[in-house]
């Protein structure tokens, strides 16, 4: 008797089950996950006392994702999304003059973004399609370089902490195909501009540049305000829930 049970059960599920048809489909939740390349390097903590320093190690890689919901049409889609990029921290990195180590630093980045997006569909099918996209959007940064072991000035283990806001904007070739019963999945190339050009002390401090106060430019050993690059080329791999 259980046995003709389930059996009903799963026909009822398979008759009820939805048919994804993404030329019909007009809203969905989805996330994503991204790598890319990084130009950030060294900028974070670099050229603070003499522009003549080394460091053991640098930014190689960016890492982040994006969630946030889509409206769609047969021929337009438009995305409304929160992203955050948050490349691997470093630490224990020895900064260097002639040979002699002067302090450890250690570097945590993270870029917040809420951003207005479109997708025009160039290939329009059932179960997939491949579409341009655009971007733009408004990025909050937050960074803490933390020295420790220093042997110049100011001699004393200390954190700074730093703020900065920019506009983000870029775009890209996407492909979107059905996955599991009305969920897909989305590939997408993309180019990202984001440059932070003027970072400020969100906390007082005691510095190697001297004593610094909330609200002071983040600046190097000539006076130049240092500036973080976010821009770079790279792939996401998304998950999309039709509703």
């Amino acid at each position: 008797m259980m046995r003709y049970f389930f059996v009903i059960c799963f026909l009822t599920l398979q008759l009820h089950a939805r048919v994804l048809s993404l030329s019909d489909e007009s809203f969905a939740s989805f996330f994503s996950g991204e790598m890319s390349t990084s130009a950030v390097k060294t900028s974070p903590f670099s050229d603070l006392i003499n522009g003549s320093e080394n460091y053991s190690s640098e930014y190689k890689n960016g890492y982040g994702g994006e969630f946030g919901f889509i409206y769609s049409t047969p021929y337009v889609g438009w995305r409304f999304s929160f992203e955050f990029l948050k490349p691997s921290k470093l630490s224990g990195v020895e900064g260097s003059n002639a040979g002699a180590v002067n302090y450890l630093v250690a570097s945590d980045i993270t870029s917040v973004a809420p951003k207005v997006g479109i997708e025009l569909h160039l290939s329009k099918k059932s179960n997939s399609r491949l579409y341009l996209f655009g971007f733009y959007g408004s990025a909050n940064l937050t960074m803490i370089n933390t020295y420790t072991g220093l042997t110049v000035s100011p001699n004393a283990d200390y954190e700074a902490n730093f703020k900065a806001s920019s506009s983000v904007y870029g775009g890209g070739i996407g492909w979107e195909w059905a996955f599991v019963d009305t969920t897909t999945l989305g590939l997408e190339l993309g180019y990202r501009s984001l440059s932070f050009k003027e970072i400020k002390f969100s906390k007082d401090t005691n510095s190697l540049q001297g004593s610094k106060v909330t609200g002071d430019l983040y600046q190097d050993y000539l006076g130049q305000n240092k500036s973080l690059n976010l821009s770079s080329s790279y792939i996401a791999l998304a998950f999309r829930f039709w509703l």
